[in-house]
């Protein structure tokens, strides 16, 4: 027997003082590798999915998880949840709970501990009468090294603990809601952010354990969980951040280039070819962009062969709301006047290029050129011809949610709409096209709720229908036979027949530019059927990264080996405190200062590089949301968004920042080639 496995037996059996209250206990080194025996002997063994055990331990690599069908439980006003686990990473990953049955898309679990996007175990619950207990951890968990999470409930106060250590509390009223639905350990809802590590033991109790006696646990049980290799700190410093303005504001770790370990700057000696690609550094030219892999590394090719990597910002335009218009002949002569400034602004602070919803006509003729992006709405158009669009916030929304991409008819819009992109397909300044923005993620679930009668609806009902029968086996399968795995499946279906259907037309009409995709953001993004779709027949699969203080590699990871296609991050950004903006509105975060949201450009874009897949980066945007604009996407109202004011001055403490990491890019891209 493996010394290691033998001491997880040995150490782990030693009883808990105040055993009494054990209701479920789950250890996996005598498991099967398919289902983990309850040591309680409740009845309450789990079923493991997609999961191995090594060495005693479940090892989880961010699509397996174990399902529990508890019963036999009876928690009421107290209980305790104790789990081991070894994170390989540490952004958004969930630990364990039950899902909300009655508001299933929730995040709150019912109850449940996640790691939070700073690193911090997140901990949550309901009570009977509708009240909710979350706990946002104090103590940050480092990746690649065991740690022991523990929540315990009792007298009306839940308080965590990391390896037996204070680490939170919060008060809750009356008896906890512990719905009947299955406890997963890895994951908590549909969609998640599945559990990427080991998992040692896990205890649960129907009362509360006092302080003394989880932290005897943690004492007895310590020495059968090695203590790994833990990923080495990295210089950092702290920068203060929110979701939105009703928050409390969180201490985010944060790495910036002056703390970047064994690199020495290089940015002064790089020289650039027309394009902002390397000069020196060649492959073959085209006349056009086109995505390479070089061992490990994606890049993008320029028309001259220059490698590339597309620093953009979105949305470059000269605005259209009042005040925007007001201040516009105030500091330019024209359009052309307007479009030399801020071409030559992007350039001297590092950018190369445009992304989205930018002027490109009017940048095509500046004195200055950049790389510019081109978007269209394929989908969200021929919805309209439909009656199928919906209102949508920072997208646009469909009836029932639902993309009508089954309807016989998308082929045909597809096909003329497709025609205007001739008239830029020798430009040598167009990096590609975004075939639409943030499409509503397919779910079967809402599909099957189309309206058959409904000429219109009807063929997105009938293809869902037919797909989850041949799917399940069974003429008529309800919504009792979907699961995690055939939703995202279905996601994968969905998307492969618009991917197909739209860069074909695409192709037809321009063969020369990189398809961009749809610009991936939300749950679809989890689902590796919906990468490898993408990866038939995009060039380079767009995604809206928001959510994450920095990338989270490992997820990064996956999307490129899903997909076998580079990305380009198409949004992200950060929005200030300190210029008097409600700050509202949008996706992005909020810090306090201007120089904070320097930081997060090069904490955020470090990572980018760093990961070897992504080719390209448009920050979310040129300009702030003009206030006075009621006519403006709800979106973008009342935030601090841009790298200048609704005045056209520029946010100079910002670009000093992103100017000192862009001159940069291509000397970083070495470094971490370098780097084993």
């Amino acid at each position: 027997m493996h010394l290691r496995t033998l001491l997880v037996m040995i150490m782990l059996g030693l009883p808990l003082a105040g055993e009494n209250g054990l209701i479920g206990r789950w250890q996996f080194n005598d498991s099967d590798g398919k289902t983990v025996k309850d040591a309680v002997a409740n009845g309450n063994d789990g079923i493991i999915s997609g999961g191995r055990i090594k060495d005693g331990f479940l090892q989880l690599t961010g699509n397996g998880y174990v399902t529990i069908h508890e019963k036999n439980t009876d928690i009421k006003n107290g209980m305790t949840i104790i789990i081991w686990i070894r994170p390989l990473s540490v952004a958004g990953q969930r630990i364990i709970g039950k899902p909300n049955p009655k508001q299933p898309t929730w995040s709150t679990p019912m109850p449940g501990m996640y790691l939070s996007d700073r690193g911090s175990v997140f901990f949550g619950m309901w009570t009977k009468d509708g009240g909710k207990c979350v706990i946002d951890g104090n103590i940050q968990v480092r990746q690649k090294a065991w740690v022991c999470v523990t929540v315990s409930c009792d007298d009306g106060r839940a308080q965590l603990y990391i390896n037996g250590v204070d680490a939170g509390s919060a008060p809750y009223k009356g008896a906890i809601d512990i719905p009947d639905t299955p406890l997963y350990i890895g994951r908590i809802k549909d969609n998640d952010k599945y559990f990427r590590g080991s998992v040692g033991e896990v205890r649960m109790y129907n009362r509360g354990l006092p302080e003394g006696d989880i932290m005897s646990y943690y004492n007895a049980a310590k020495d059968a969980y090695p203590n790994g290799i833990a990923e080495p700190e990295r210089r950092s410093i702290m920068v203060s951040v929110k979701r939105s303005p009703k928050d409390e504001w969180k201490e985010y770790r944060t790495y910036t280039l002056d703390l970047l370990d064994g690199y020495t700057r290089g940015g002064d000696s790089v020289a650039y070819d027309r394009f902002g690609g390397l000069a020196a550094k060649k492959a073959d030219a085209t006349g056009f962009f086109y995505a390479r892999k070089n061992g490990d590394r994606w890049w993008l090719i320029d028309p001259d062969g220059g490698y590339f990597f597309h620093a953009g910002v979105v949305s470059v335009g000269s605005g259209g709301g009042p005040t925007v218009k007001a201040n516009f002949p105030k500091r330019f002569s024209s359009k052309g006047d307007w479009a030399d400034q801020t071409a030559a602004l992007l350039k001297e602070n590092g950018f190369n290029g445009a992304g989205a919803w930018s002027d490109a006509e009017a940048l095509r003729d500046a004195k200055t050129k950049i790389v510019y992006t081109i978007i269209k709405n394929f989908m969200v158009d021929f919805a309209k011809t439909k009656k199928l669009n919906a209102p949508g916030v920072g997208h646009s929304g469909f009836v029932k949610d639902c993309i009508p991409v089954f309807d016989p008819d998308f082929e045909t819009f597809c096909d003329n709409y497709a025609k205007v992109l001739a008239a830029t397909k020798d430009e040598p300044y167009l990096l590609g096209i975004f075939s639409d923005n943030e499409l509503l993620t397919p779910e079967i679930t809402k599909y099957l709720t189309l309206d058959p009668n409904d000429p219109a609806q009807k063929p997105n009902y009938d293809a869902a229908k037919q797909w989850l029968a041949e799917r399940t086996g069974k003429a008529n399968p309800g919504k009792g036979d979907i699961n995690d795995d055939i939703r995202k499946e279905f996601m994968g279906f969905a998307f492969g027949k618009y991917y197909r259907t739209v860069s074909k037309a695409i192709k037809k009409y321009d063969p020369n530019h990189i398809y961009l995709g749809s610009r991936l953001h939300s749950s679809e993004k989890n689902s590796p059927f919906v990468w490898k779709e993408a990866g038939k027949y995009v060039d380079v699969v767009a995604v809206n990264y928001y959510g994450v203080w920095g990338p989270d590699l490992d997820q990064v990871r996956d999307w490129h080996d899903w997909s076998g296609k580079p990305i380009i991050i198409s949004e992200w950004y950060a929005k200030g405190d300190d210029m008097g903006f409600p700050n509202t509105t949008g996706a992005g975060w909020l810090v306090k200062t201007q120089t904070d949201r320097g930081l997060y450009y090069q904490h955020y874009l470090l990572g980018l590089l760093e990961s070897k897949t992504c080719v390209g980066s448009h920050w979310f945007k040129y300009m702030d949301n003009d206030t006075n604009d009621m006519n403006a996407e709800p979106s973008n109202r009342d935030s601090n968004k841009g790298i200048v004011q609704v005045t056209f001055e520029p946010y100079t403490t910002v670009l000093d920042r992103m100017r000192e990491l862009n001159r940069e890019i291509y000397p970083l891209i070495d470094f971490f080639d370098r780097k084993k």
